[in-house]
């Protein structure tokens, strides 16, 4: 009875998807306020259960407020539920409310919004072009995040080219798209990425993934620039 070894097929990108939504609020003095909703599957839900394991539900919330506040810098975080952490065949699911003081940066009478909200403090997949060994990633995946922020009363958008749609193609390995619009006072952001390519990529190949990351990460950070409505001279 000799064992033998089997290759199996790469799981599909949308099987490991990390789904994020938010709903938020901001304040004159650059605030971000509103609810959180995470949703992740797969491999991607897999891999976050794997560092909940061993915890207590009340300590599970403590880990993941913890590393929320740290990705949000001074973040106020509250009302947290986490499910399916201790089930293996259904998605994991956080959800949660948060302040997040200076989210946006005011200067004089203008308020520069990033609204890739869940890219906050992200560093890029690849950090260097310079690689010894091989690269190898541990699964297809794909992310989904929508973002709505409405403006404060008496501001408006003057600038949404600032953020304009963007379409990046990292070649043998990921597709990515971002789009802005602006709803009246609500800014509607929406970004997809999806790992479109094998697993692993010889060194060689180290220089043009990070230059694709790279790029992702610059549009990540884009900014929307809104502007306070001037009052009507009183007659």
């Amino acid at each position: 009875d000799g064992g033998f070894f089997a290759r199996t097929p790469v799981t599909a990108p949308q099987a490991s998807l990390k789904k994020r939504s938010g709903n938020f609020q901001l304040l004159e003095d650059g605030t971000l306020e509103g609810t959180v909703d995470l949703e992740y599957t797969g491999h991607a839900a897999n891999e976050q259960k794997e560092s909940l394991d061993g915890m207590s539900p009340e300590e599970q919330i403590v880990d993941w407020t913890r590393s929320t506040v740290e990705r949000f810098h001074s973040a106020m975080v509250k009302d947290m539920k986490i499910t399916g952490a201790g089930n293996d065949l259904c998605p994991l699911r956080i959800t949660y409310k948060v302040s997040v003081p200076n989210y946006a940066t005011r200067t004089g009478s203008r308020l520069l919004i990033p609204p890739a909200a869940f890219q906050r403090s992200v560093s890029p997949i690849l950090s260097s072009k310079l690689r010894t060994n091989p690269l190898f990633f541990r699964y297809a995946w794909a992310e989904q995040d929508e973002i709505r922020i409405a403006l404060p009363e008496g501001w408006n958008v003057t600038a949404p080219e600032a953020a304009p749609a963007a379409s990046i193609a990292i070649p043998e390995s990921a597709d990515y798209q971002a789009s802005t619009h602006v709803n009246g006072h609500i800014i509607e952001f929406r970004r997809n990425f999806q790992w479109t390519g094998q697993l692993t990529f010889p060194s060689t190949k180290a220089p043009e993934l990070a230059t694709g990351f790279e790029q992702v990460h610059a549009q990540d950070n884009k900014v929307v620039v809104a502007t306070r409505v001037p009052l009507k001279a009183a007659r």
